[in-house]
């Protein structure tokens, strides 16, 4: 068993979760069986929830949809929703505005963020790097 000194919840970047589907030998891949192991508790808005499913619908991915049924299902049923303020939103320090939900809900429940990419959140006392979650 490992032993972090950071906490087990974290709120996921959607390309991790892409990066898992395509890459099913991956870092993100191997992550994301211990998210679905339940060794993390994970952190979603309405707003992210939202995101995966747009994002894993684009035709670029060819996701088949059984697939992408598990994982919204498993992300409905097995996270830990939480309502965030637009208001909350660091808009100016986001260079995608539409990635400020997921460093709110980082920031508002004590989460990491993991991310594959990490300029797109600047502010990183909530990020991680998927390696460093390995």
């Amino acid at each position: 068993m490992r032993i972090f000194s950071f906490t087990n919840r974290v709120v996921i970047d959607t390309n991790v979760i892409v990066s898992a589907l395509i890459s099913p030998n991956g870092s993100s891949a191997k992550f994301m069986a211990d998210v679905f192991d339940q060794k993390y508790e994970v952190v979603i808005t309405e707003q992210i929830l939202a995101e995966y499913t747009e994002v894993l619908h684009r035709s670029k991915f060819q996701i088949d949809e059984d697939i992408i049924h598990f994982v919204i299902s498993w992300f409905s049923s097995n996270s830990l929703f939480v309502e965030i303020d637009e208001s909350d939103y660091p808009k100016e320090e986001m260079p995608d505005s539409k990635d400020a939900p997921f460093y709110v809900a980082a920031r508002c429940t004590g989460a990491l963020l993991v991310t594959k990419n990490i300029k797109h959140y600047p502010v990183t006392e909530w990020r991680t790097m998927i390696w460093e979650m390995l």
